[in-house]
């Protein structure tokens, strides 16, 4: 589903909570710069029990990415990615890449951030 409109104001951290208001499990992303380094970001997605779905493009200078492109890069790892959010037991932040997905629980994340 879309990110509700009332909910596009609110800041990165928020978002989990909106998903799960929403009944969703992951939150699909091209903002890999938050997510990949946000210390109050993880804790928002651990409380809410919610993962993200991180999609890398290809050029990190890409403001505005081309909508097919993604839809493609997630339809592509779109089996492993559910797998992923169905086998989870914790918040998982999924890389999307290319050519392969990376998957990481977002409490190992977070425990070496703080360290």
């Amino acid at each position: 589903r879309v990110l509700p409109q009332h909910a596009r104001r609110f800041d990165d951290d928020e978002l989990p909570e909106v998903c799960q208001s929403e009944g969703a499990v992951a939150l699909l992303t091209n903002n890999r710069h938050d997510f990949s380094v946000e210390v109050t970001l993880y804790q928002a997605l651990i409380e809410a029990d919610v993962s993200a779905v991180v999609l890398r493009l290809p050029n990190s200078r890409t403001e505005r990415p081309d909508l097919d492109w993604l839809t493609a890069r997630v339809l592509k790892h779109l089996p492993r990615i559910i797998r992923d959010l169905e086998n989870a037991d914790q918040s998982l932040l999924l890389t999307v890449r290319k050519d392969r997905v990376k998957t990481n629980p977002v409490s190992e994340l977070l425990r070496n951030r703080l360290a």
